[in-house]
């Protein structure tokens, strides 16, 4: 608890980060935010923001930019490596993907004649997972013959979340924002396997199947935010949740196979 003798608003700045904690919609695990500057303080940015990217930490800092702006950023950039063996071969695959995706803009002169008044949009993906996928071919020598198997594997786990903010400034010490967001989770993985075996004097036989389970999840939230500058010229925010949300979702699986045998009836 401050002590009596610390300024209520240098009290809200210092805690600030922690009231925002939950304020990326669904947040990526703690491991990269969104912004570069946000992602280098480690979203502790919530009372200074006053570009695009307020439209996601803190939508009442868009009413502190001067004009009209875009921004487009990747905070970083992750190589993954996905690996795939067995007994008698592996191979393996690589890519580089960019993780906290962000593009977004702020309205303000000459746009909107106003020196209250901002609205902001942005497209996020905070989440992405999205593994290099596999395609090859495995082959052997079984008794009586050669069995050569194929294999392939793709998997994909991002969110998107597509926002509109508005902020307006009351006066240079008090600003008020709203944000509506949407964020759409997608996990799909589409394996297939075939398995090609030739025996000496038998014609080849080839079973093979596949697997393809996907799940779309869709939420939809709201925040406000107030943020302000005090005496000492010190910021401080403070942002909430709204009770009103929504959520929704959808799943599927799909499942293809060998077609079974239909046993032998005697008459």
């Amino acid at each position: 608890m401050p002590s009596p003798k610390m300024p209520w608003p240098l009290a809200a700045a210092l805690l600030a980060p922690a009231l925002d904690a939950q304020s990326i919609l669904l947040p990526n695990y703690e491991r990269i935010r969104v912004g570069q500057r946000e992602a280098l303080e480690g979203g502790a940015y919530v009372a200074r923001t006053s570009d695009t990217v307020a439209g996601w930490y803190n939508p009442a800092g868009l009413a502190l930019s001067p004009k009209s702006g875009l921004n487009a950023s990747a905070t970083a950039e992750e190589w993954l490596r996905f690996r795939f063996g067995g007994a008698t071969a592996e191979v393996a695959r690589a890519r580089l993907q960019s993780i906290g995706t962000f593009v977004g803009g702020v309205l303000g002169p000459p746009v909107i004649k106003s020196d209250r008044w901002r609205l902001g949009f942005s497209f996020s993906r905070p989440v992405s997972w999205r593994p290099s996928g596999i395609n090859t071919a495995f082959s052997s020598t079984v008794p009586g013959g050669d069995e050569l198997l194929d294999y392939a594997s793709e998997v994909e786990f991002s969110t998107w979340v597509p926002a509109l903010g508005v902020g307006y400034k009351a006066s240079d010490a008090l600003r008020l924002g709203l944000r509506v967001a949407g964020a759409v989770t997608h996990l799909s993985e589409d394996e297939s396997v075939a398995d090609r075996l030739t025996r000496r004097g038998v014609g080849p036989r080839s079973p093979s199947g596949s697997a393809r389970p996907t799940a779309t999840s869709t939420t939809c939230s709201c925040r406000a935010a107030c943020s302000g500058t005090s005496r000492g010229r010190s910021r401080w925010a403070l942002t909430s949740p709204l009770p009103a949300s929504a959520s929704g979702g959808a799943a599927s699986w799909r499942f293809s196979g060998p077609p079974s045998p239909i046993p032998a009836r005697s008459t």
